[in-house]
């Protein structure tokens, strides 16, 4: 799925709607991320080799899930988003921390369950 940027996206499959659009940056939380765009953001499932930076260090999404406790029959539900640079965050979890926005432009894309 390709999100609405700027714009409100729904999923309602998922039960979450996302804003996005432009903004200062500002520090990122688990519910709204402030990142550099790099094309259309697109919202899909996990896929082999994915990885992400959080605050705790760089592991492998599946990792990360197996270690949140995430049953496996929930974890291709969750949505991972990503741009043409790569994987901008996980709603829920975090920004990717090497993709968090440290000066302009920057976009904020807010989670809504």
């Amino acid at each position: 799925t390709v999100l609405s940027c700027p714009g409100i996206t729904e999923l309602t499959s998922l039960g979450l709607r996302i804003h996005c659009r432009p903004a200062e940056p500002a520090p990122s939380s688990a519910d709204c991320f402030y990142v550099p765009v790099s094309g259309p953001v697109l919202v899909r499932q996990r896929a082999e080799g994915d990885t992400i930076r959080l605050p705790g260090g760089t592991k492998s999404i599946k990792k990360l899930f197996i270690d949140r406790k995430i049953p496996a029959a929930q974890r291709d539900q969750i949505p991972i988003l990503c741009d043409k640079a790569g994987i901008l965050g996980i709603p829920g979890i975090g920004v990717n921390l090497d993709r968090a926005a440290k000066t302009l432009p920057a976009t904020k894309i807010q989670f809504h369950l």
